[in-house]
């Protein structure tokens, strides 16, 4: 019997052993979302939940890194991140000290193109040249740890040296 799994917004087709015991082969109903969604983020992004505000967090002069992810997740980036970008121009850190980058996962990394069409238009021209695709395997990736089994622990070296790092 064929399976799919929906990714990158098609869906791709496999086989699964006869032994193995398949659990669920339905697809789940979609949740619907809330009516106004940019209202909704700007009332989240006024009443955080265990963190100060934004503008409470950001200073004239500081790095910030955007952390989001791919085109895997229905994350709506693309309508989050202005909004963000707009509290932290108000709290005086201009777009140029700003940069994203699309935290993956073990997702392959996706191009410029993909990246666009996560994060939109105007995000991906408020951040032409700053933004990117984090590459787990890179050699300038910044070791900050280890782990309780002594796996040691790397990060963006963007994320490594920036001041405030905000993750959608």
């Amino acid at each position: 019997m064929d399976h799919y799994v929906n990714y990158a917004q098609e869906k791709v087709f496999f086989t699964l052993p006869r032994e193995w015991n398949l659990i669920s082969n339905q697809d789940k109903p979609p949740i619907f979302g809330v009516s106004n969604p940019v209202q909704e983020i700007r009332r989240a992004l006024d009443h955080p939940i265990g963190s100060p505000k934004i503008e409470e967090l950001a200073r004239p002069g500081m790095d910030v890194v955007l952390l989001f992810d791919d085109l895997q997740r229905p994350t709506p980036v693309h309508l989050a991140l202005p909004e963000i970008m707009d509290r932290l121009n108000r709290a005086g850190i201009p777009d140029h000290r700003i940069s994203g980058i699309c935290a993956l996962g073990t997702h392959p990394i996706p191009t410029m193109e993909q990246l666009k069409m996560k994060v939109g238009e105007e995000v991906f021209s408020r951040l032409q040249g700053r933004i990117s695709a984090h590459d787990p395997h890179a050699s300038d990736n910044v070791i900050i740890g280890k782990t309780h089994r002594g796996n040691l622990v790397e990060v963006n070296p963007h994320v490594a040296f920036s001041d405030l790092i905000i993750g959608v």
